[in-house]
């Protein structure tokens, strides 16, 4: 199970046009176990945009995630992306605040 408490200031955009949660994991070989994966496509959680959308995005049962692969015993690193929308006119950095990551063990 993953969460995270996060927001995104993307100044480029208006509303609350949010940005996408990818993962990628590595075994204890060194070998990927998947390509990066839209995590958060399947659940209804969003990460929206604005300092004052900060929220907790979660529960993901990252098992159930299709194209994630996830095994619980094998999982030695985990990449974490964050994509907002962006375009040859976005001159403005955008911004991303993380302010808590929890990875639990999915139930049996």
């Amino acid at each position: 199970m993953f969460s995270l408490g996060v927001t995104v200031n993307n100044p480029n955009t208006e509303g609350n046009i949010g940005s996408l949660l990818y993962m990628r994991w590595k075994d204890s070989e060194g070998e990927w176990g998947c390509n990066w994966t839209n995590v958060l496509f399947q659940t209804g959680h969003f990460i929206l945009n604005g300092w004052d959308k900060w929220r907790a995005v979660g529960p993901v049962d990252l098992s159930q995630t299709t194209g994630l692969n996830w095994d619980d015993d094998q999982v030695s690193e985990l990449w974490i992306k964050i994509e907002a929308e962006q375009t040859e006119f976005s001159p403005e950095p955008i911004d991303v605040r993380i302010g808590w990551i929890k990875l639990e063990e999915s139930a049996p």
